[in-house]
């Protein structure tokens, strides 16, 4: 069956200083899994090409999520030891998937390895939801990642919290939501999956650019963390647990009234 890929994904080509494989392949491998564990990147593979030339193979969420993670400046030492095994850089190529027969190694081998893909495939999904729909705030294309019933099992202050919602609830839970604060931005920290569950812990920031009930828009940037238990089924949303600071957010937001 022909599948969607990836939003964006980009070939990076390099030339190496003779001599220096080794450092750059631990450099490059040190920041690759932080970009995935912490910025939100889909993953990468490294390759020695017959041609002398080295190439890397990124996957992202979309563009916008590229240059926050490397905004991030993850690991200074080890882009510095690959700035340094690099000779030359070839410009990057940016490749828009259009259609997708890839086959997973792990499709190919067994329940065990087919429950790793799932996993990865479960991350993937994750990752591309918060992008797409809570921080770009692409509220449609909530229909490619929501189950026709979404159940917020548990999460304090959250007006919807014990609710079941059908898909036109949950696109108006993420309306409401994102209106005082349209410019929020979730960061993931971690990620961890299994076939039918994901936790994410995350970071988020947002500025205050709309009135909330007792408090009228100040401008000023408003800062969160929490954690997230996502359930799946089909590839598919079917709810939530999940803690947040919210009063910390309440008093960010009783500070910026006293000092406006």
């Amino acid at each position: 069956m022909n599948k969607r890929g990836p939003g964006l994904v980009v070939l990076y080509r390099w030339k190496l200083h003779p001599g220096s494989e080794a450092s750059f392949i631990d450099a490059w491998s040190r920041v690759t899994e932080l970009l995935r564990s912490r910025a939100g990147s889909l993953g990468s593979r490294l390759h020695r090409g017959s041609d002398g030339l080295w190439y890397g193979y990124a996957q992202w969420p979309s563009e916008e999520s590229r240059q926050r993670a490397f905004a991030q400046r993850l690991d200074p030492a080890a882009r510095a030891t690959m700035r340094s095994a690099i000779a030359e850089s070839l410009p990057e190529v940016l490749l828009e998937p259009v259609s997708d027969y890839l086959v997973l190694p792990s499709a190919l081998s067994g329940n065990q390895e087919t429950s790793m893909s799932d996993v990865h495939e479960n991350k993937e999904m994750l990752t591309r939801f918060l992008e797409q729909v809570w921080n770009a705030g692409d509220i449609e294309a909530a229909d490619q990642y929501i189950a026709p019933q979404y159940t917020v099992h548990h999460d304090p202050g959250d007006p919807w919290e014990g609710q079941a919602l059908d898909l036109a609830g949950y696109k108006e839970r993420v309306r409401v939501s994102r209106a005082p604060f349209p410019d929020q931005c979730f960061v993931i920290q971690d990620v961890l999956a299994d076939a039918n569950r994901a936790v994410i812990t995350w970071r988020w920031s947002a500025t205050h650019n709309g009135d909330i009930p007792g408090f009228a828009a100040t401008g000023n940037t408003i800062k969160m963390s929490g954690a997230t238990v996502y359930y799946i089924d089909g590839g598919r949303l079917t709810g939530h647990w999940q803690i947040a600071d919210r009063l910390g957010v309440y008093m960010q937001l009783r500070q910026g009234m006293a000092g406006a």
